[in-house]
């Protein structure tokens, strides 16, 4: 998969009505995107990428941004 969990949340995404998180192996802003476009998830979560790098959230969303 994308990321470790994303099979199961996609799965889980096809009977709930509620939004769904996934966590798992998600260190790329390409990871977010991809799993955001393919709605394996509703919202994702990078703990640990964060926990390497507290500056993480930033850089992406400067890389997205094109900066």
């Amino acid at each position: 998969g994308i990321a470790m969990f994303t099979d199961v949340s996609a799965r889980i995404r096809e009977v709930v009505s509620c939004p769904v998180s996934v966590v798992g192996k998600i260190e790329t802003s390409e990871q977010c995107e991809q799993i955001l476009e393919t709605g394996a998830a509703d919202m994702v979560g990078a703990a640990a990428a964060l926990l390497k790098d507290s500056n993480w959230a930033k850089r992406m969303l400067a890389e997205v941004a094109g900066e």
